[in-house]
């Protein structure tokens, strides 16, 4: 089966690219249009990284464990869920499927996000054999086109009751649903996708702000094709997860150390996409990426502060490390490009969120790794 997915947080990436004006949650005129084709192009281009495919190791699940006390820091995460499915509008005959979760952090941590959510589904008979201009192709170069977003509404009925992109405008100068969405479909119309998106509303406080809101699939044309309100899931929903503690690298100076889990089968029907949630220790304090569009220019570099599987199965070394894990034959573009922390504190901490799709449906003792600004390699740990 063909796969499709999301660049999570490509959106925040145009951010210190360019300006942008402060526009209506459903309306991008041509010649913004044209800016962010260019920009997303340009992102591709810049950050793409070549990566090698290993022999697939063993999947063994392991029990859950504790996170662990490092660097005298004290850090916790949790996740709150929610599910989503959505029904045809209008003339559309398109449906769809998708896992929802909140990432918190708590503890020793200042750089931590409050404001995510993240998603992963499932999309059918949507147009039919659309390929993205994100990958190439002609499809999507419309305002929301091939888009999937959480709107502000809580109502399916009409255009009103839904209402537009969900998202503060008091926090967020530019609308960060605009280039999330499927990057494919397939003969029958059939999409996956996934990612992370900052809304600017404290989340964290309260994960419930995200009950009922009306999520969207819109078709090629930007057209909204399919809606649902947002639900909570059951109480015992627990996806699979994977852990890893990671450790400085050998032959490193620095001492970052981190933990991190990755989710797997947070939506059942889509095996190649992870989730992942981590933190990390002893970075370089005070860095703000130049992904938050403050003006900043850390972390502009192939894999400035990274956060990334990477296809080998050990740290010793860069030739036990691989590349990114994807699988070039189904993703043409490195999803991982621009997965990474975006701030650390005046600690040294970040925390850092992702959900990609990648070709691969094996994370078993895959190297997760760490970067620093400049791209380096600093702390791994294999997940278990």
């Amino acid at each position: 089966m063909k796969t499709f997915f999301f660049l999570s947080f490509l959106s925040a990436s145009l951010v210190g690219h360019g300006e942008a004006k402060i526009r209506s949650s459903d309306a991008v005129t041509e010649e913004e249009q044209a800016f962010w084709t260019r920009a997303l192009q340009e992102v591709a281009d810049s950050f793409l990284v070549p990566t090698q495919a290993p022999m697939t190791p063993t999947y063994a699940p392991t029990a859950e464990v504790d996170p662990p006390i490092i660097s005298n820091a004290t850090i916790f995460m949790d996740r709150v869920y929610f599910t989503v499915s959505t029904y045809s509008l209008d003339n559309s005959t398109a449906f769809s499927e998708t896992s929802l979760f909140v990432p918190i952090w708590d503890g020793d941590i200042d750089s931590a996000p409050n404001d995510i959510v993240c998603f992963i589904g499932e999309g059918f008979e949507l147009d039919k054999n659309v390929t993205s201009f994100l990958w190439g192709g002609p499809d999507c170069q419309v305002a929301n086109g091939c888009g999937v977003h959480v709107h502000e509404g809580f109502d399916c009925a009409n255009d009103d009751t839904q209402a537009g992109h969900w998202y503060n405008k008091d926090v967020l100068t530019i609308d960060p649903w605009l280039t999330t969405g499927y990057l494919s479909t397939d003969e029958d119309g059939y999409a996956q996708f996934a990612g992370c998106v900052r809304t600017g509303f404290d989340l964290v406080s309260d994960p419930n702000l995200l009950l009922g809101r009306a999520f969207i699939l819109h078709n090629a044309d930007g057209t909204r094709a399919s809606c649902g309100v947002i639900e909570p899931t059951t109480s015992d929903f627990s996806p699979l997860t994977l852990i890893a503690d990671t450790s400085p690298i050998p032959g490193t100076t620095e001492n970052v150390n981190g933990y991190v889990e990755v989710l797997e089968e947070l939506h059942a029907n889509v095996f190649d996409a992870i989730c992942y949630q981590g933190y990390a220790t002893g970075l370089e304090k005070n860095v703000e990426s130049f992904l938050l569009g403050t003006g900043s220019t850390q972390c502009d570099v192939s894999n400035g502060c990274g956060a990334h599987i990477h296809a080998g199965t050990g740290c010793e070394n860069v030739d036990i490390q691989l590349g990114h894990l994807y699988d070039p034959d189904q993703i043409p573009v490195d999803p991982w490009l621009l997965e990474s922390y975006y701030r650390t504190d005046d600690a040294g901490s970040a925390a850092f969120v992702g959900c990609i799709i990648t070709g691969e449906e094996d994370f078993f003792q895959r190297a997760f790794i760490v970067h620093g600004t400049d791209g380096s390699r600093l702390s791994c740990g294999t997940l278990n």
